[in-house]
């Protein structure tokens, strides 16, 4: 299908690994791909009614207590979809959205300690942002063997030896 964008792949790739409501498709990105992918749910939920519509996805309603909602599975031409986009080898631009980088890229107005104090913030955020990649390896190792949870991110951290390298290194080297 021409035309589908990014949200649309990370919805499709989150279908496949099980059926998800339009919330669980939003924490479980928030849990496993927020430091390097972040989607909101205004992007989601008109994104599962277009792929929907495009009968790439397939949905059912099912109560949950006294609530409804809408669990959506990813269908066969959907499947099809997402691994053409998978196996896609172009290359495609790098971009990274940080908004302490872009204050800093501007900072030559302010005073010295204010890039100073901007500067330290962003080390202790990327000691922090080591930290919890670190708390992954655990659940890396079980290598995509507990998907049955909304909130595991197990088999799906590929990128974290590489995140656990770059964190440290951009909080002034430590490990």
């Amino acid at each position: 299908m021409e035309g589908l964008g990014k949200t649309a792949y990370v919805i499709l790739g989150m279908l496949e690994l099980r059926p998800m409501a339009g919330y669980d498709i939003k924490s479980f990105a928030d849990d496993s791909m927020r430091h390097f992918w972040a989607i909101n749910y205004g992007q989601i939920y008109p994104e599962l009614k277009r792929l929907q519509q495009a009968a790439l996805i397939e949905s059912t309603d099912s109560a949950v207590g006294s609530r409804q909602r809408t669990v959506y599975r990813l269908s066969p031409p959907g499947r099809e979809i997402l691994h053409a986009w998978l196996g896609d080898q172009s290359a495609s631009t790098q971009e990274i959205r940080e908004e302490m980088l872009l204050r800093l890229f501007f900072s030559d107005s302010m005073p010295a300690e204010k890039t100073v104090r901007l500067l330290e913030a962003m080390v202790s955020r990327d000691r922090s942002a080591a930290a919890s990649l670190r708390d992954h390896r655990p659940v890396a190792a079980l290598n995509g063997r507990n998907l049955n949870s909304a909130s595991s991110t197990s088999g799906r951290l590929p990128h974290l030896p590489g995140g656990l390298v770059r964190a440290p290194a951009a909080a002034g080297g430590r490990r």
